[in-house]
């Protein structure tokens, strides 16, 4: 996480509480949200930079023809 990401989900969030209808604007809300933001931020970075490597040697195309395949099979059993 950078500097970037904490400074700018606090103004993400104050912009958001004046454009978005609907929103709970209090400080309670606004808090959870902004600590949401935080807490799953570094998740977003690692899906974002490992997911293409991890598709790349899984074969993402084999492993759902394979799902696909097994479920055809389990609803054409006796």
């Amino acid at each position: 996480m950078n500097y970037a990401d904490i400074v700018g989900f606090a103004i993400d969030e104050e912009i958001a509480n004046f454009y978005v209808p609907g929103r709970r604007t209090n400080l309670p809300s606004s808090t959870e949200r902004y600590g949401i933001h935080l807490a799953t931020a570094p998740i977003d970075n690692f899906i974002t930079e490992f997911l293409p490597d991890v598709a790349r040697r899984i074969h993402v195309h084999d492993v759902l023809l394979q799902r696909i395949i097994n479920q055809v099979a389990k609803t054409s059993a006796p």
